[in-house]
């Protein structure tokens, strides 16, 4: 991308249209690969971005704001699991957990704009935010949290706990 060119113009999948600069929106992989296959062009036009909505991109952008200096945390895919990424729920900053505290439509929607967009570090900070939604509550309370229906025989539900009575942790 050339010096002159700092402003990147995104259109969402209901046509509302979004200026951002470029240091803002280089979070997303997706964005800076189309930006490269688009060339050193001062004027790109308008990007789509077909899968996010307007509301939702307005809120992703929101966030890339405040997370433009942030240092991109690398993650080895190659490397052993436990070498990988620090496995911690307890780590995200008070910004984005007073973000990520909407409706769970809303998240659902942040986390599929972030893994389209593919901003790495958003899509981990929800995915972060999910599991302390999870986390101490037994199968009835996530049951509940999430709306799920258990259309499980209570059978199935037995055979289910001794299957899964290995990963109990004392």
């Amino acid at each position: 991308m050339s010096q002159n060119m700092s402003i990147v113009r995104l259109e969402s999948s209901d046509k509302v249209l979004f200026e951002v600069h470029y240091d803002v929106i280089k979070c997303s992989e997706t964005i800076r690969k189309a930006l490269q296959d688009l060339g050193d062009e001062d004027d790109f036009g308008v990007l789509p971005v077909p899968k996010v909505s307007s509301q939702i991109l307005e809120m992703v952008l929101n966030w890339a704001t405040y997370h433009k200096n942030d240092i991109p945390k690398v993650i080895d895919e190659d490397a052993e699991e436990d070498e990988s990424m620090e496995k911690r729920t307890d780590d995200i900053c008070a910004w984005d957990t007073n973000f990520l505290n909407v409706d769970q439509g809303i998240l659902y929607e942040i986390i599929l704009a972030a893994n389209y967009l593919n901003i790495q570090n958003l899509l981990h900070t929800t995915y972060r935010t999910v599991a302390n939604m999870i986390k101490g509550k037994t199968t009835e309370q996530i049951r509940q949290t999430f709306s799920l229906v258990n259309d499980f025989t209570p059978e199935e539900e037995e055979e289910m706990r001794r299957e899964a009575d290995w990963c109990k942790w004392d």
